[in-house]
């Protein structure tokens, strides 16, 4: 993996004052990244961000009322019958408008996501929302999710977005089952000690 350019998204959140945005730019910054992908326009990490989080506090208010209470561990199943489907929904939504494939896949272990990154098709994309409980603080466990995305352009090419860590990309001559691999090892060394439970799938192509 070769980093494209950095980028932490707590340096963006220490500026937002309203606290509705707190939640769920990770997902809207990594969708709008896709969709400027797939239209083949440039994403700049700085200007689309304020495009993000203006859609992402309209997604995050359709939900955010609704999960008060819930977000300690022992309550994860209603946190996820809640938040999974808006989630969904801000991906799903510009894919009708754009009359673009939309399909939807569900694991619950990291490794089991490298054949949907090797099976990617050229010039489509992939919003990956992770769900868990934090197993780091057991006499305080919260719930939590948080969204990367992976893309491979009309070339075959691969691109990766953490928001959390910055984009990334492959030489062209890179096989794809390398790819697959290092995906899945880049996300267990990041967040594979924080109790992933489900792994929704969103594809955009």
């Amino acid at each position: 993996m070769i980093e494209n350019f950095a980028l932490d998204q707590g340096t963006w959140l220490t500026r937002i004052e309203d606290i509705q945005m707190h939640g769920g730019v990770c997902h809207a910054m990594a969708t709008e990244w896709v969709y400027a992908l797939l239209q083949q326009r440039p994403w700049d990490a700085n200007t689309e961000y304020f495009r993000g989080v203006s859609h992402q506090r309209a997604y995050a208010l359709k939900w955010a009322d609704a999960l008060r209470g819930l977000w300690g561990g022992a309550a994860y199943d209603r946190y996820l019958q809640i938040a999974a489907p808006p989630t969904e929904n801000f991906v799903r939504d510009p894919a009708r408008r754009q009359g673009r494939v939309f399909r939807v896949a569900h694991e619950q272990t990291l490794p089991r996501l490298a054949p949907h990154v090797v099976g990617l098709g050229v010039g489509s994309g992939l919003v990956i929302v992770m769900f868990g409980v934090d197993i780091n603080e057991p006499a305080d466990s919260q719930n939590w999710g948080h969204t990367v995305a992976i893309f491979r352009d009309v070339h075959g090419d691969y691109k990766f977005l953490d928001v959390n860590q910055g984009e990334y990309s492959w030489p062209a001559d890179t096989p794809i089952a390398t790819v697959g691999n290092e995906v899945v090892q880049n996300l267990t060394e990041e967040y594979g000690t924080w109790g992933i439970r489900d792994i929704n799938i969103f594809g955009v192509g």
